[in-house]
Parts: structure tokens; C-alpha cells; sequence
């Protein structure tokens, strides 16, 4: 069976679909780069303990509603950057950009 393509907010309930929505705009405010993959996107984010409990409590939230993306959440060694990576399907970079507008995909 093939997953479709489309984000279901209905399958959240008020108060997570609330959260969610205070936490992808604390994601897009916090990126410091973005870069296009073949079938998704990779964030960087400043290696921080509350960056990342809010980036993992983002892609749990996210899940319920779009089970069609993978996602990868990364802590390198060092003082590297958090890395979260979106990939899907083909169109999936479409309906990302769709769902949040010019936070993904821009340059």
C-alpha cells in the first residue's frame, strides 16, 4: 500500500496540534542552514540539549500527522551542529514546501 502525500493535522489533537505548531515555527527560527537532498532536507541546528528535545518532540508530533516522511535526528562528536533530516517519497520536498512555505527549500 502507498502512503499518500498529504499532511493529516486532524490526526493530532487540539493540544498537540497547537504544540506542533509553536515548535515548527521555533525549527524554522532556529536553522542556521539548510541544505536539499535528493528526497528531502537536512537541517543544522547550534549543538544545544533544549534545541534538541524540542527538534525530537517535533518529529514525534510530526510522525502522527505526515507517516509518509523518515526522519534522522544527529549529534555529532564535538562542537558540530544538530542535524534533522526530512526525506520521503518522490514529492515530498513539494508537499513540505506546501505545509511551511519558504522555510524549506530556501537557499
Amino acid at each position: 500500500m502507498v502512503e499518500p502525500l498529504s499532511c493529516d493535522l486532524s490526526a493530532l489533537s487540539l493540544a498537540q496540534r497547537k504544540r506542533h505548531s509553536e515548535l515548527i515555527r521555533y525549527v524554522l527560527s532556529e536553522t542556521l542552514s539548510l541544505k536539499e537532498l535528493v528526497q528531502g532536507y537536512e537541517f543544522s541546528f547550534k549543538k544545544d540539549a533544549e534545541v534538541f528535545l524540542k527538534l525530537a518532540e517535533w518529529v514525534v508530533l510530526e510522525r502522527v500527522c505526515c507517516p509518509f516522511l523518515s526522519f534522522s535526528l544527529a549529534l555529532d562528536r564535538g562542537d558540530g551542529p544538530i542535524r534533522l533530516g526530512i526525506t520521503g517519497p518522490a514529492g515530498t520536498k513539494d508537499v513540505l514546501k506546501a505545509a511551511y512555505g519558504t522555510g524549506f527549500g530556501r537557499p
